[in-house]
């Protein structure tokens, strides 16, 4: 089985002077190393959005090409030790936020902001499900806690791989699977809609139910095989 794309979570307080400050190994993960500072956010984004797609300048379609207004920097730090990524309204954009998750793929990251306080990563694993409507409106779902834990209940516990999900929510106050917090953002327009589930190997029983209840086309799992 193919390993996820990563998916990492940052509390504000980890931007420095406005710029976001990305870690060499996280970078080797993705092949970001590769990336000059050409990361694009299309005109369509919005300060109302909570989350942006940075994208590759080299994968952005021509039909949209010219609607480009701001362009992100990604340049290597001093000692070449991290990446730093610039955006003319970053912070601003994160301000209020309690913290935000990034999703990596091959053509670029999905900043995704949290608004809710007192709440925090999983501790086993960050995942984002991207759902895409058919008419390309984009909702994403976090596996987000409102009583994070240090260590994953599941483990504690000794439960196996797709075993213990009833702790999620008991211990964790985990409100849903990434997946299924999609789909109720989407509501109707779930149906027909695609999901990009990044940061897990497999929709659980549960999400892969609650995605046929809804309509939705297909899950596909992002992996270091796919963009």
């Amino acid at each position: 089985m193919n390993k996820p794309l990563i998916v990492t979570y940052h509390n504000i307080p980890e931007l420095v002077d406005g710029c976001l400050v990305l870690s060499e190994p996280a970078m080797d993960m993705i092949g970001l190393r590769d990336y000059s500072a050409s990361l694009v956010i299309p005109n369509r984004a919005s300060a109302e959005m909570d989350n942006w797609m940075l994208r590759d300048s080299a994968t952005v379609p021509e039909a949209i090409a010219d609607t480009v207004e701001h362009y992100a920097q990604l340049e290597r730090s001093e000692n070449g030790s991290t990446l730093i990524l610039s955006h003319p309204v970053l912070e601003e954009w994160l301000e209020g936020s309690s913290g935000f998750y990034i999703a990596y793929s091959t053509i670029g990251m999905r900043i995704v902001r949290i608004k809710e306080e007192n709440t925090g990563p999983y501790a086993k694993q960050n995942v984002l499900a991207t759902l895409i409507s058919e008419d390309g409106e984009v909702f994403v779902g976090t596996n987000l806690c409102r009583n994070p834990q240090k260590e994953c209940p599941r483990d504690t516990f000794g439960m196996k791989s797709g075993e213990g999900y009833h702790l999620c929510e008991e211990i964790c106050q985990q409100r849903s699977h990434a997946e299924v917090d999609a789909i109720t953002q989407a509501g109707e327009k779930a149906k027909g809609g695609i999901i990009y589930l990044t940061g897990h190997q497999y929709a659980c029983g549960n999400c892969s139910s609650c995605a046929e209840q809804a309509s939705v086309k297909t899950i596909n799992v992002r992996n270091e095989r796919i963009g």
